[in-house]
């Protein structure tokens, strides 16, 4: 049997609604503010890799 990896959760109907109540505009900043944490959180070595990637080169 294959192991199982990753993560799940469970939402609620009542919290997709009030997901859904949110302004667009800040839904727009939590993405903007988790990729920005995310690209801080990377090695130096990712962050080589995935400017590459970027550019083409690999």
């Amino acid at each position: 049997m294959a192991e199982e990896r990753g993560y799940s959760y469970d939402v609620t109907e009542e919290q997709i609604l009030e997901w859904m109540e949110v302004p667009v505009e800040e839904k727009l900043r939590w993405v903007e503010e988790m990729t920005r944490l995310a690209w801080e959180l990377r090695t130096d070595e990712a962050k080589d890799i995935h400017e590459k990637l970027r550019r083409g080169e690999i």
